[in-house]
């Protein structure tokens, strides 16, 4: 007991309390405040605060704060960052609300006391009213959309895998629906077996049930037995994902790659899409081709960028074909614009398939375990274009900026070259009212009219000479105002300034390997007119009369003139490291360090005369670019896929107009495409004069292949005369009328003659070697007598130099090959090896059809429907008594039944066996091949043959070929069955020389039988690893050296 005393004085008394006291005492005293400032503001707000002891915990884990923000995602982050801390508690929902509610502030607050106020009395909020309720108010439906989009867009590219998963992580708690586990997704199913009826009772019908008849006679339709369906209706419907259903949304992925492709033989826009589930089909492409189409059992939910469609069909049989490999395959319907087919990882799994984006390398294996590689056009570009990059971040390029103005700056300096209009002499002026247009199309002459007014490229005129506008749509569907100047055109001196010539351009690029495009901005109006000239470009609008004063589209000369200023600017890198073709600029370097350097001196080039270039229409750094019309690479030159989709799309020609187009338009890559003009023969046909149109199955067919060989076009290589063995181009042509007499062998110099001269330019001045089939070409030269034709024909030739060599061709092969092996009786014993090849016999065979009435029979489509049947008679006798076989074969497949027989057999016997070797097992077959035999021409087995529905086919007498297999076919197959003891040799070990070969040594001399007249003598040889061996010996020759025969 401690004792306390009152009283003044400083002194320390031992009745004090002590410090411990104190503490304690302020303790409860703090705590005690604690409680009541809780209970207070619990009485105010109406609500239980939540224990004294889960609060401090909440507050220690240091949770934070949340009062207002302008970005739905820092909500969302303090949301999912609270729900992290509430979970290193232990506390109820209730607890929960509270605990988080104590962290908000400000306008968030206030919206909290708003939300409890407006709840009725009483009723306590839980943990996922809460989140719910908070979502709606701070992180709006949009914003979730929003987010879902970039969650289904997100690919890895070129990123590393761990930047990939926390982007992933990142984003898919906006969409947790997509990123269930396989286990999630599964959706568990019990089928419970059938059960047996309960009629199985004795005397019972099975379908019916009724007594008295048994199932096979019952008069009632048969009943169907099925399996009772589970019922998943409730279960949530599976979910697929594509990321572009158009090709505008796959320009810039970088994990896919577009190609064209036959699908059931149609030429077809494919998208390979690795990040894509499943594979789809395009509605309109399938109800286009009338393809066949299945529902679905249950409707599939495809997430594509931004909206969820239902897919409820499906197409089950599509070939696609790739490098003329069939791929089958199983696409699911979806709407889609411009992409027929999407091939996602089902299908890419499917067939082992490796996407190489870099190199646009796709690489696939069949199911016969066949491996295909092909390349194929990437949507993306991957230069570097303003779409991409700013021009401060392209090497080289970023020191430039005036080069590539937003804008013209005005009008074009004055230069050496003006566009000049020099009339046929006597020509008046020419004036053309204006044309009508609609209000929209007054409305942009207007704007358009003011902007070149603005610019100075136009001014007011009071010229006699006027011509009407029109207007033109441009690729993005804008409208450029052109000039309609043909009749000015007509009465203007041409200008003969060449233009180069295409194939002539891409022969300089050789070598190199990285490429860059400058395309000018407006080209044409960097180049002023001539001054006496500009009154002759007046035209004619609602406005007013207006004359150019730069260089306007639809002049006549306007391309010479033009490509003598490129030349001019561009001579001395010409050839060199530019190819210039009107206004645009191609720069190509074999290394990069090259190409630093030129692309600084075309620059500056451009800087130096004040030539602007636009910066969107250029690419920079290219290991590839497009360029007119064809697509260029180090590999070589290949086809715009962009320009052939007009050729791809073409419709069945209707009248000889169309087809004239379409030989025209396709023709211009025909130096890409084996034999074109053969191909395209059937349509040529119908050009000719007095030649009825008549569209027939085998114009369909050319017409076809030509849309076919144009999609799965090769890349030509550039010319190299250090390389050979390389495809540089193809060339064909039809033969003219009078070329139809000529002998065979003036045809086929004809056609190295045509070589000569097209190539010309590859060939003259290079050794040349040319090969053909045609022998008597070898010796042209040293013929006395020639026709003035060929002699024409030698003295071009000669002009070259050129050494010509003949290709005997497969069947002659033995000529070509002894000049590489050889030894002696080589042709005998390779005729005799592949006679004796039983796989050389069946797969080796002529494939030429004959001429004539007489032709083979046709390859059966199904085995076992046609068969043919033969006997081999005068085999020894078995235990049985049998001593002949019944072979029967079907023709397809090649199997075979051997049955023994006894020639004695009767016709009634052998049809017995027929039916229980042969019918029980295979069915009846439609066709039976068999030689003449009695067996096969008798009544009794050709009136059997007609009630089953069978035909009998007989070969031609003496022809046993004529049921397409060989006479040793029967032989070889029963060999694999048969045991010759005279062929059986017993273990020996082989005595093998230095050089690890062996000699067959004679044993002993088994008869020695003498002929008279002749010069030999025949004796029976034993020798070791074979039993008997007849051999030519000569008694001279010493007994170890004796050779077999």
């Amino acid at each position: 007991m401690v004792n306390t005393r009152t009283g003044s004085g400083s002194g320390h008394n031992e009745g004090d309390p002590t410090l411990a006291q104190v503490l304690a005492q302020q303790t409860q005293l703090i705590n005690l405040l604690v409680q009541q400032a809780q209970n207070q503001q619990a009485n105010n707000n109406n609500q239980p605060p939540p224990p004294q002891n889960k609060l401090a915990d909440f507050l220690r884990v240091r949770a934070p704060t949340f009062s207002s923000t302008t970005n739905p995602v820092e909500a969302g982050d303090w949301l999912h960052a609270v729900e992290k801390k509430l979970d290193l508690i232990q506390c109820t929902e209730q607890e929960k609300v509270s605990s988080a509610s104590h962290q908000l502030h400000g306008p968030t607050a206030e919206w909290w006391n708003h939300f409890r106020q407006n709840r009725a009395a009483g009723k306590p909020i839980t943990w996922r009213e809460f989140t719910a309720a908070f979502k709606k108010t701070h992180i709006p439906s949009g914003v979730v959309a929003l987010k879902k989009r970039e969650f289904s867009a997100l690919n890895q590219g070129s990123r590393s895998v761990i930047e990939y998963l926390h982007d992933f992580n990142r984003l898919a708690r906006y969409a947790p629906e997509d990123v269930r586990t396989d286990r999630e997704l599964a959706t568990p199913t019990q089928n419970q077996p059938v059960r047996k009826e309960q009629g199985s009772k004795l005397g019972v019908c099975f379908n019916c049930g009724d007594p008295g008849h048994y199932a096979n006679k019952c008069p009632k339709p048969r009943r169907v037995k099925t399996a009772p369906v589970q019922n998943n209706s409730n279960a949530p419907a599976p979910k697929a994902r594509v990321n572009h259903v158009t090709a505008a949304e796959a320009q810039n992925a970088p994990d896919v790659v577009l190609g064209t492709f036959p699908v059931n033989t149609i030429p077809t826009t494919v998208l390979f899409d690795s990040g894509a589930t499943h594979s789809f089909l395009s509605k309109s492409f399938a109800s286009n081709h009338g393809m066949e189409v299945i529902s679905l059992g249950r409707p599939l939910l495809v997430n594509t960028s931004g909206n969820q469609v239902s897919s409820t069909q499906y197409c089950p049989s599509i070939t696609i074909e790739i490098e003329e490999i069939p791929f089958p395959s199983t696409l699911i319907l979806l709407e889609s614009k411009d992409l027929d087919v999407i091939l996602g990882m089902d299908w890419l799994i499917r067939h082992r398939g490796v996407i190489d984006g870099a190199n646009r390398k796709v690489t696939l294996t069949s199911s016969n375990g066949q491996t295909v590689s092909f390349f194929v056009f990437s949507p993306r570009s991957h230069g570097l274009t303003l779409n991409q990059v700013a021009l401060q971040e392209i090497p080289i390029v970023q020191d430039y900026p005036d080069v590539f103005p937003e804008d013209l700056p005005g009008m074009p300096p004055k230069r050496d070259i003006e566009f000049q209009i020099d009339l046929v002499p006597g020509t008046n002026p020419i004036h053309k009212r204006p044309y009508r247009m609609a209000a929209n199309e007054l409305a942009e002459v207007k704007r358009q009219v003011d902007d070149l007014l603005q610019k100075g490229y136009i001014r007011p005129s009071t010229s006699p000479w006027g011509a009407p506008v029109i207007f033109v749509e441009k690729k993005d569907h804008t409208q450029r105002m052109c000039v309609d100047y043909r009749t000015l055109n007509e009465v203007t001196i041409k200008n003969k300034y060449p233009l180069p010539r295409i194939d002539d351009l891409f022969d300089q690029l050789e070598g190199a390997t990285i490429f860059s495009k400058i395309d000018l901005r407006s080209g044409y109006h960097q180049l002023r007119i001539r001054e006496e000239d500009i009154p002759k470009t007046a035209f004619t609008t609602q406005y007013g009369l207006f004359e150019c004063t730069v260089m306007s589209f639809g002049l006549t000369n306007a391309p010479a003139f033009f490509m003598n200023l490129m030349n001019k600017v561009f001579m001395e890198y010409l050839n060199k490291f530019v190819v210039v073709f009107i206004d645009d600029i191609l720069i190509y370097s074999k290394t990069k360090e090259e190409h630093e350097e030129h692309l600084r001196l075309a620059l500056e080039k451009l800087r130096e005369h004040q030539l602007y270039a636009k910066l969107s229409k250029c690419e920079f750094w290219l290991p590839e670019v497009k360029f007119l019309g064809h697509v260029i690479s180090v590999g070589g030159v290949a086809m715009d896929p962009s320009n052939v989709e007009s050729v791809l799309n073409w419709k069945q020609p209707k009248m000889v107009l169309e087809i004239r187009s379409f030989l025209g338009l396709a023709g211009y890559y025909r130096r890409f495409i084996e034999n074109f003009s053969k191909i395209g023969r059937p349509m040529t046909r119908l050009l000719q004069k007095d030649v009825k149109y008549k569209w027939t199955e085998e114009c369909e067919q050319s017409f076809q292949e030509l849309k076919k060989r144009l999609v799965t076009v090769p890349v030509l290589v550039l010319p190299d005369p250090r390389k050979d063995g390389k495809v540089v181009a193809y060339a064909s042509r039809q033969l003219r009328p009078h070329e139809n007499n000529y002998p065979t062998h003036d045809l086929e110099l004809a056609a190295v003659v045509h070589a000569l001269k097209i190539w010309r330019h590859y060939l003259f001045g290079n050794r040349t070697e040319m090969y053909t089939d045609h022998k008597s070409l070898k010796y042209i030269f040293t013929q006395p007598d020639l026709n003035m034709r060929q002699q024409r024909w030698l003295e071009l030739i000669k002009d070259y130099d050129m050494e010509i060599h003949y290709h005997p061709g497969s069947t002659k092969m033995y000529q070509d090959l002894k000049q590489q092996f050889w030894w002696a009786s080589m042709r005998r014993e390779i005729a005799e090896y592949v006679a004796l090849c039983d796989v050389c016999q069946r797969v080796k065979a002529e494939h030429e059809k004959p001429a004539g009435l007489l032709q083979p029979l046709k390859i059966p489509e199904l085995k076992w429907e046609e068969i043919g049947m033969d006997f081999i008679t005068g085999l020894p006798r078995t235990s049985a008594g049998h001593h002949s076989i019944w072979v029967v074969v079907d023709r397809l497949t090649k199997v075979a039944h051997f049955i023994p027989v006894k020639t004695t057999y009767s016709g009634n016997k052998l049809a017995e066996l027929y039916m229980a070797r042969v019918v029980c097992l295979h069915g009846v077959p439609r066709k039976i091949v068999s030689d003449r035999g009695s067996q096969f021409t008798s009544k009794f087995w050709q009136k059997l043959q007609e009630e089953m529905g069978t035909r009998l086919n007989f070969s031609t007498a003496y022809h046993p070929q004529t049921d397409g297999i060989h006479d040793v076919f029967h032989v070889s197959q029963l060999k694999k069955y048969l045991r010759v003891p005279t062929e059986e040799t017993d273990p020996e070990r082989i005595e093998l020389q230095e050089d690890l070969t062996y000699v067959e040594k004679p044993v002993r001399i088994l008869e020695f039988p003498t002929f008279r007249r002749r010069a030999f003598t025949l004796r029976k040889v034993q020798k070791r690893l074979k039993k008997l061996k007849a051999s030519h010996i000569d008694p001279k020759q010493p007994f170890e050296h004796v050779e077999p025969f």
